[in-house]
């Protein structure tokens, strides 16, 4: 297959007045309220915006004659007042008066960059909230903070599209959200998901101008792509990315989506070191269909940086052979348990198939019906069902 050329990643936090799954917590780090006090840190960049404090909280605005839309100037919150640890997931909560459309206004949504780290290392998600007259409560994750930082981390916010017009920034507070460790069910462990309705989509794509489109929907993230391609894996989006894996363990991708024509799909799994792909059939269908890809023996004896792990992993869904749009509502990542790394499939050593029986198993050792759709296990060997 033809290496992969990506020109860019543009992947959106998902933001939402709550963010907390009801499984995990929320242990709250820091508080700061705006109200009427003057704040002692000043924005940076190359273009300043105005801070003033109000009685209601900071007054943030860029300059009346500076109307390019992305404004590299930021206020910085907080300074020297956290210490973000590598791989924790921490929450933004921003009290926040944003610019509504209105007579003199002229949108309906007011993109935010939110900023978590210090001078050196940062890493940012993007906020789109829409225009009220009143304070809103809104969540900004920052999911697996990729840096150490010690002791000097800071919170920050760049407001690139009020164009002149006054953000009211009442307070922040930074959680820390306390991840709890996933049921083994059936065998199988979930190590991440990703729901994707009415969430802004991920995308990449390739040197090529393209003629395909994408947008975020109630159902999910839609791909439309037009025509049938000679490249399986052009158009693509990442589907769901920021998970670990190691070598030589069981995974399945679980993707529930929605299949517009026959085709073939290119799923591919791994890191920009070391990917693994799988070539799915597939048949058109309107409704939800709900469909596990197996990775077994993920890695095989490659050699990583880390060892045995291949950290800050993706799942890419290639289109390029399926016309159509394709929607996608979740994907689940799960390790099949009793394949231990570094000690070979295990699960798979274990079933004993007897000659001639037509009992069908899958990767973990579980016996599955004729319906079971993957790499399974028949009168002792592997095959793959479609």
């Amino acid at each position: 297959m033809k290496k992969l050329l990506f020109i860019a990643a543009v992947l959106f936090a998902a933001v939402s007045a709550n963010a907390q799954d009801e499984n995990n917590a929320l242990v709250s780090l820091l508080k700061v309220n705006f109200e009427g006090v003057a704040p002692s840190y000043t924005p940076t960049g190359d273009k300043l915006i105005i801070v003033e404090p109000t009685d209601e909280g900071l007054a943030l605005s860029n300059p009346d004659n500076y109307d390019n839309l992305w404004s590299q100037s930021e206020m910085v919150l907080t300074d020297d007042c956290l210490t973000f640890q590598k791989k924790h997931n921490y929450i933004v909560r921003l009290t926040i008066k944003v610019p509504h459309k209105g007579e003199k206004y002229h949108f309906d949504n007011v993109l935010y960059t939110v900023l978590v780290g210090n001078n050196t290392y940062q890493t940012q998600s993007r906020a789109g909230i829409n225009g009220d007259d009143d304070f809103q409560v809104v969540d900004v994750e920052i999911p697996r903070f990729p840096y150490d930082i010690e002791g000097d981390g800071h919170i920050a916010i760049r407001p690139q599209f009020i164009k002149g017009y006054t953000t009211t920034l009442k307070e922040v507070e930074v959680f820390e959200e306390i991840i709890q460790e996933s049921p083994v069910v059936d065998g199988m462990k979930l190590i991440c998901e990703k729901n994707w309705e009415g969430v802004e989509a991920g995308i990449l794509w390739d040197g090529e101008k393209p003629d395909w489109d994408y947008e975020g929907t109630a159902g999910g993230v839609a791909l439309t792509n037009p025509t049938l391609r000679e490249q399986i894996w052009a158009p693509q989006m990442i589907v769901i990315n920021d998970f670990d894996l190691e070598q030589n363990h069981n995974y399945i991708v679980r993707l529930t989506m929605k299949i517009p024509s026959d085709g073939t799909y290119n799923v591919r799994m791994g890191n920009w070191d070391a990917s693994f792909q799988y070539e799915l059939p597939v048949a058109g269908s309107d409704d939800w269909q709900v469909i596990d890809i197996q990775f077994p023996d993920f890695g095989g004896e490659i050699k990583t940086e880390t060892g045995n792990l291949i950290e800050n992993s993706f799942v890419i869904l290639g289109c390029g052979w399926v016309a159509g749009t394709t929607i996608v509502k979740k994907v689940e990542v799960y390790e099949v348990l009793g394949s231990s790394a570094r000690g070979g499939t295990t699960a798979i050593k274990a079933v004993k198939a007897k000659d001639n029986d037509d009992t069908i198993y899958n990767l973990a050792g579980q016996k599955v019906g004729a319906s079971y759709k993957g790499i399974v296990i028949q009168n002792g060997k592997k095959r793959i069902v479609h």
